[in-house]
C-alpha cells in the first residue's frame, strides 16, 4: 500500500540497494538531493508492507508531446501531454509485485503508463512483466547504460527499426582469411602503437593502437575527431576539418591489403589494435558516435583478428540486456554494433591483434552479415519474443 512520506535517508538507501552491482554513472545515481528535489516536485511515491518501506517509485505527467528515440536517435514513438512516465523504481529482495500491484491501476484512458526500467535488472524487467509492459526500444546512455522504455496497457503506434539495428556480435558468412603474411609482417615491421586515449577504460594502459588510414592521415592518429568530448574539440579545433587518408604505416604494410579488400565497402578508419597480454577494455558504449550503424550512409565496425589466444573474451550486451561472449578466431571476420556496450579481457599470456576497419554501409556486405553466424550467448535475462 501508498504510504506516508518516509525520511530522505530511506528512500535514498532503498533505491542504493535495489541499483547495488548496476552498471550507472554518477549523473544518474540517486542522491539525497535529486530525493528532495523529487519529493518536493511530488513525484516520490513510497510503497508500505508491515510498517516499513518495501518499495517506491518516482513518477511524474508529461507536460508537453515529445519523441521517445531509441539507442540510435531514431524515433520510435511519441509520449503525449498527460502520459504518466514512471522515470524509477525500487523495491526490497522480493518486492516486485508490491510495486507492480501499486501502478497496475493507475493508468486510464486519458493517461497512458509509461515505464523508464534499468533494462538489465531482473527486478526491473519482472515488474514490467507483471504489468504485461510492451517493449518500446532501448536507450544507451553514455556511461554504457542500457535503459528500456515500456509502456502499459495501451495499444502504442511504434515506429519499427530495421532488423539489422538488433544486430550486436556477428560473425560474417565468409571463410576465414589468411593472416599469416600480415601478421609476419607486423611483427618485422611495426613497433608504432600509441597507447588508446580512454584512460577510463584503458586505465592499465594494456590498449593500443596505430592507423592503416586516418582522419589527417597520421598513423599515431587514432581517434575520430567527431566523437572527442567537447573539450577536446575546443583544444584541436583544426582537428575537426581533417579528412581521411592513408598512412605511411599502410605503406609500409602492403601485406594488409587482401585483408582490406576482402571486406566490401567503402572504408574509413583502419587501425591496427592490441589488446597486450592480461589486459582489459572495460565495459563501454560508442553510442555517441551517430555516423555509427547500419542504414544507408551509416558505418559499421568490423573486426578481424590477426593474432590472438583462447583465452580472449570478447563480451556485448543486447538491447535486452543479454550478455554475449565470443573468442573471435585469426582470420575471421566479426561485426560489432559498438554503439552497444562492450568489454575485452586477454586473459592469455600473448597479445591480441586485430585489424579493425569502420566500413560504410553497403548490402553486399550487410548481407553477409544477415547471413553470418548468431552467437551462442550466455545470459541472465531471457530476451522477450
Amino acid at each position: 500500500m501508498l504510504g506516508k512520506r518516509p525520511a530522505i535517508a530511506d528512500l535514498v538507501e532503498l533505491f542504493h540497494v535495489h541499483e547495488r552491482g548496476l552498471i550507472r554513472g554518477a549523473f544518474i545515481r540517486v542522491t539525497a538531493r535529486k530525493m528532495a528535489k523529487w519529493l518536493d516536485r511530488k513525484m516520490v511515491y513510497p510503497i508500505n508492507e508491515n510498517g516499513g518501506l518495501a518499495g517506491a517509485y518516482v513518477m511524474a505527467e508529461v507536460g508537453a508531446r515529445q519523441p521517445v528515440k531509441d539507442f540510435s536517435g531514431a524515433i520510435r514513438t511519441e509520449l503525449r501531454k498527460g502520459d504518466l512516465m514512471v522515470k524509477r523504481v525500487a523495491c526490497r529482495a522480493g518486492g516486485e509485485l508490491l510495486v507492480a500491484r501499486a501502478l497496475r491501476d493507475i493508468g486510464s484512458a486519458r493517461q497512458r503508463l509509461w515505464l523508464r526500467i534499468w533494462q538489465e535488472h531482473p527486478s526491473d524487467r519482472k515488474v514490467a512483466d507483471e504489468l504485461d509492459g510492451k517493449w518500446v526500444c532501448t536507450k544507451v546512455l553514455s556511461g554504457s547504460e542500457l535503459i528500456g522504455i515500456w509502456c502499459v496497457g495501451q495499444n502504442v503506434e511504434v515506429c519499427s527499426a530495421p532488423r539489422s539495428e538488433d544486430w550486436t556480435l556477428r560473425k560474417l558468412s565468409v571463410r576465414p582469411i589468411h593472416v599469416e603474411a600480415a601478421r609476419n609482417a607486423l611483427e618485422k615491421k611495426c613497433r608504432g602503437f600509441v597507447n588508446h586515449y580512454s584512460s577510463k577504460y584503458n586505465g592499465s594502459n594494456s590498449w593500443s593502437a596505430f592507423s592503416l588510414r586516418s582522419y589527417g592521415g597520421f598513423a599515431d592518429f587514432v581517434m575520430k575527431p567527431g566523437e572527442m568530448p567537447k573539450e577536446w574539440k575546443k583544444r584541436n579545433p583544426e582537428k575537426l576539418a581533417w579528412e581521411l587518408k592513408d598512412t605511411s604505416a599502410r605503406m609500409m604494410l602492403p601485406e594488409f591489403e587482401p585483408l582490406i579488400d576482402a571486406v566490401p565497402g567503402v572504408k574509413h578508419r583502419i587501425r591496427v589494435m592490441r589488446l597486450a597480454a592480461g589486459g582489459l577494455i572495460g565495459r563501454h558504449s560508442d553510442v555517441i558516435d551517430r555516423e555509427t550503424g547500419t542504414a544507408e550512409g551509416k558505418v559499421l565496425r568490423v573486426h578481424l583478428p590477426i593474432s590472438t589466444n583462447a583465452l580472449v573474451r570478447f563480451t556485448s550486451w543486447n538491447l535486452f540486456g543479454k550478455r554475449e561472449t565470443v573468442t573471435m578466431k585469426e582470420g575471421e571476420l566479426w561485426y560489432v554494433d559498438t554503439r552497444k556496450p562492450h568489454q575485452v579481457e586477454n586473459a592469455g599470456k600473448t597479445d591480441r591483434l586485430h585489424l579493425v576497419m569502420d566500413v560504410l554501409s553497403c548490402p553486399k556486405l550487410l548481407d553477409s552479415i544477415a547471413q553470418s553466424t548468431v552467437v551462442d550467448s550466455h545470459s541472465q535475462l531471457a530476451c522477450p519474443g
